[in-house]
């Protein structure tokens, strides 16, 4: 069967398709099960949420990486879920819904507020993506509309399946209201306590073209589907699914950077010069919850032992309307009334840092790390990482 695309873009189904489908008769039978095996089958249905896996039978390579990304665990990993649960339990179930309508955005269409279906406990999966037809953030509870009609909509345009509607998507393709719907959150109070897409947008990078997905979704070399489903060479690009996110090491060390460019004496101390560069992170460093920081560390150090240590921080404070920091991840979305504080680097800002110390005579060597930090507002250590380390001799 050949399914044409008219210019629009938009593939509908053919009305014998308008219903159940079948992925292992359609697609899985003809050439791609193992000699002496019988091919999987798994329903594809035009009225519910997909599991990601029943996609992954034809997007294979796309689902693989997706399964190693975030976006899979965002429901299950142990972070979530302490705050979620400890949230529940303290502000009442329905701002425990609030955190999954984008940890489990599944519950939006089905409800299934318990996670009793796979479909829910995957976390962010590929149907649910790809059902968003529109995006508009006024909606703070629900920004999604997302229709079940049988087509998924992506970034390319032209393609034909045989088992789905195909739609090319702007908002798939280039816009950051896709990423925006999660990855900005205003509370009750006015208070924007993800502003990744606002950093972004004040940043020089929309001038540039340069969007979310450019940087999180980039295109690689991969085939979108299997290549037994479609063997075209226009096939063989695929965006990225791992989305990588800005508290992966590989990210910080592309996107933040320090570089010293003087180390003296003078009047018997040490003067250090530092600069520290948001080179390529197209949002504030660091970006999202305010219990993410970096820190700037310099220690000194004179015959094996510490003779100076000080450090810079980069970090976002939030408070309620009273002054008080938050006591829980929760308590961040829901009391946060202001910033008090906000020394993060914006998208390609140098700043200098000068560190002055007392210097004895004869060898000292200077030391200088980026780290970086993931800690609940009652201290618990997610996570460390040194994101950079310099050492470099006082002069004599």
């Amino acid at each position: 069967m050949e399914l044409r695309i008219p210019a629009s873009g938009r593939n509908p189904l053919p009305r014998p398709f308008r219903g159940a489908l079948i992925v292992g008769t359609l697609l899985l039978a003809a050439g791609s099960a193992a000699p002496g095996k019988e091919a999987p089958a798994a329903e594809l249905r035009v009225d519910r949420l997909n599991r990601s896996e029943t996609c992954g039978q034809c997007h294979a390579r796309i689902f693989r990486a997706w399964e190693s990304s975030v976006h899979a665990t965002s429901f299950t990993n142990p972070i979530f879920q302490g705050s979620y649960k400890k949230t529940s339990e303290t502000r009442g179930a329905a701002a425990g819904r609030l955190c999954l309508s984008c940890h489990a955005p599944a519950t939006l269409v089905n409800g299934d507020f318990e996670a009793r279906e796979p479909v829910t406990r995957e976390g962010i999966g590929c149907d649910f993506c790809h059902s968003v037809a529109s995006i508009d953030l006024e909606r703070r509870a629900n920004p999604f509309d997302i229709r079940l009609d049988g087509v998924k909509r992506g970034p390319f345009a032209y393609l034909d399946s045989p088992a789905h509607g195909t739609e090319m998507s702007s908002l798939h393709r280039d816009s950051p209201l896709l990423c925006a719907s999660c990855h900005e959150y205003a509370n009750e109070s006015g208070a924007l306590v993800l502003a990744t897409y606002s950093e972004w947008r004040e940043g020089p990078y929309p001038a540039r073209g340069v969007n979310c997905q450019g940087c999180h979704m980039a295109i690689v070399p991969g085939d979108r589907v299997r290549p037994d489903v479609a063997a075209t060479a226009e096939q063989r690009i695929v965006n990225l699914h791992r989305l990588v996110g800005g508290s992966s090491l590989s990210q910080l060390k592309r996107g933040i950077e320090a570089t010293v460019t003087e180390v003296k004496r003078e009047a018997g101390g040490a003067v250090v010069r530092i600069e520290v560069l948001n080179s390529a992170a197209g949002h504030k460093v660091p970006t999202g919850l305010p219990s993410k920081r970096i820190r700037l560390i310099l220690t000194a150090m004179h015959e094996g032992r510490s003779i100076h240590s000080d450090e810079r921080v980069y970090s976002r404070t939030l408070v309620d309307k009273d002054g008080r920091a938050p006591v829980t991840e929760g308590d961040i979305f829901l009391t946060a009334a202001r910033v008090s504080a906000d020394t993060r680097l914006a998208p390609r800002e140098r700043r200098v840092e000068i560190f002055r110390f007392a210097a004895p005579p004869g060898d000292v060597v200077v030391r200088a790390r980026l780290v970086y930090e993931h800690r609940s507002p009652t201290g618990t250590r997610y996570a460390e990482e040194v994101i950079q380390e310099i050492e470099t001799p006082l002069p004599r």
